[in-house]
């Protein structure tokens, strides 16, 4: 209930009720993400994400591009392999569309070197 005080942008109990529900519906990292994302605590609602599980990856990911937290996706997937290696290559993606070709082509080289260790 904590949460009620923290929604200063909704007054009418009719508008804020529904979202509580609708969270008690959720997992709890799902409900924490929910309400990180809400307050827009951006790094905590993305590490929450993580924690949700495998099946919200591809979420977590699109959530790290809109919110340009790579840095943190990396830390939260650095136990995993492949989905490390999505996430540099998305990285490398997002320096190279904003103009940064040296950082990209680090990014890159550096999964395709990880790539390379994992075939020995």
């Amino acid at each position: 209930m904590g949460l009620i005080s923290s929604l200063p942008r909704i007054q009418d109990p009719r508008e804020y009720l529904p979202f509580l529900r609708a969270l008690r519906e959720l997992p709890e990292f799902l409900q924490r993400h929910k309400i990180d994302d809400y307050l827009s605590r951006h790094v905590s609602a993305l590490r929450n994400l993580s924690r949700a599980g495998p099946d919200h990856f591809d979420e977590a990911l699109d959530y790290t591009k809109k919110h340009g937290l790579f840095g943190v996706a990396l830390e939260a997937y650095g136990s995993d392999q492949e989905k490390y290696r999505t996430v540099l290559e998305a990285n490398a993606e997002d320096l190279f569309e904003k103009s940064k070709y040296a950082e990209a082509g680090l990014r890159e080289l550096f999964t395709s070197f990880s790539l390379l260790r994992d075939l020995d």
